[in-house]
């Protein structure tokens, strides 16, 4: 079962029983986030992904990460450009009380200046980890020349040098915002009886009183500038590389030609691009390829690890590939065995009942129907006709970026 009910202000809620697991899980999607920030403002979504998970409960109760591990289960959450999600992943005898906590966390988070001082040196800390890493390093710099001057072109978690302080009330001001606009919504996965309990428990919680009003709209996605800048430090002893272009958004009719494009060129034994690249040359033991989608725009990209000699010679095998998935020349068997390989990536991850949740609640704040994301992203890829990845790497070849960092 996959079905749609919102509460009484209107809050969205999924209730997706298809996996049959015996555990629960309930995630509270707020799609407030870096896109949606003020220049001065970026990454104070990323400090509230801390927070709710780290503030203390009601009553001197323990943290929402806390009670969690205490009842045997599991919490995170993670930003994303366009979002804030928080899950809890419970037994099911935890079920209604993890649902009554998630909502408690998430709109009533209660912030201290030490709590806020002490997470936000944490994030801190962690963008200067990320910043250590070629690998994380090239792809925000391949983001940020794909959408130079766009906020998707923006760090997710915001800048190290430059992180914003802000004060307890600050904080849940704008956690209180992204409740108010941008229509969040909760996912809840497990067995039908569990989804009862977990709703009822939301129609006796803060978010049943959640009124979304429309928000602002987004700033709208304009043409990429594109850029290939392949130079490599002398002594650089190892080098990443990230090439690719504009994608597909959730709901772009050349969303499934994207992810079959991805798994064609991509880091898969089988696919044309690791046959030349690893197979042939020998060149690289790290591939990746990724199709990442927003509401309205999309981001396709390889990453490729190599010694800094090879820098040049994998961009121009990348980009061979995808000129012959433009030209309409790749083998017939190979689109044939992208197209498999996509629908198996996607059983596969959605068999994780968070990805599973993340899915659901990326489309319900878009607004979705009574329809299962996961089935209708199955019937989009099955239905992938040639002529569409051809129009898919044509889009990524037009918009053509190419960076590397060491």
């Amino acid at each position: 079962m996959h079905a749609v009910r919102p509460l009484s202000g209107g809050v969205p809620v999924v209730l997706d029983s298809d996996l049959e697991l015996e555990s629960f899980t309930a995630c509270a999607v707020l799609p407030l986030s870096s896109r949606h920030e003020a220049e001065a403002e970026v990454g104070i979504s990323h400090l509230l992904e801390h927070l709710v998970m780290s503030a203390p409960g009601p009553d001197g109760d323990p943290p929402l990460s806390d009670w969690v591990s205490e009842v045997g289960g599991q919490a995170n959450a993670t930003t994303t450009k366009e979002s804030v999600a928080y899950w809890v992943r419970v037994p099911p005898e935890s079920a209604a009380p993890a649902v009554g906590r998630l909502a408690e966390a998430v709109t009533s988070p209660r912030l201290t200046p030490e709590l806020v001082d002490g997470e936000r040196r944490v994030v801190v800390q962690e963008l200067l980890a990320a910043d250590a890493d070629p690998s994380d390093v090239a792809t925000e710099r391949f983001f940020a020349e794909l959408f130079a001057g766009h906020p998707l072109g923006r760090p997710v978690g915001g800048l190290a040098d430059s992180f914003p302080a802000v004060s307890p009330e600050q904080a849940v001001a704008r956690q209180r915002a992204g409740l108010a606009t941008r229509r969040p919504c909760v996912v809840l996965v497990g067995r039908e009886p569990l989804l009862a309990a977990g709703l009822a428990a939301l129609q006796d919680s803060a978010l049943d009183g959640c009124r979304p009003a429309a928000g602002r709209p987004a700033v709208p996605v304009g043409p990429a500038p594109g850029i290939e800048d392949l130079d490599v430090p002398d002594d650089a002893e190892y080098a990443y590389t990230v090439l690719g272009g504009r994608g597909a958004g959730r709901h772009d009719p050349l969303w499934g030609a994207a992810q079959v494009l991805a798994a064609a060129v991509g880091g898969l034994p089988g696919s044309v691009l690791y046959t030349r690249l690893r197979g042939q040359l020998g060149m690289s033991y790290q591939i990746y390829s990724v199709a990442s989608s927003y509401s309205d725009s999309g981001a396709w990209r390889v990453l490729v690890g190599s010694v800094p000699g090879d820098v040049r010679t994998v961009a121009g095998v990348v980009r061979g590939c995808l000129a012959d998935a433009a030209a309409g020349t790749l083998p017939a068997a190979a689109l044939d065995g992208a197209r498999r390989q996509a629908l198996g990536a996607l059983t596969i991850d959605n068999e994780d009942p968070v990805a599973r949740a993340y899915e659901d609640g990326f489309f319900a704040v878009d607004g979705l129907a009574d329809r299962s994301p996961v089935e209708l992203a199955r019937q989009r890829i099955a239905a992938v006709e040639p002529a569409e990845v051809a129009a898919a790497a044509q889009r990524v070849l037009a918009s053509w970026t190419a960076v590397t960092a060491t």
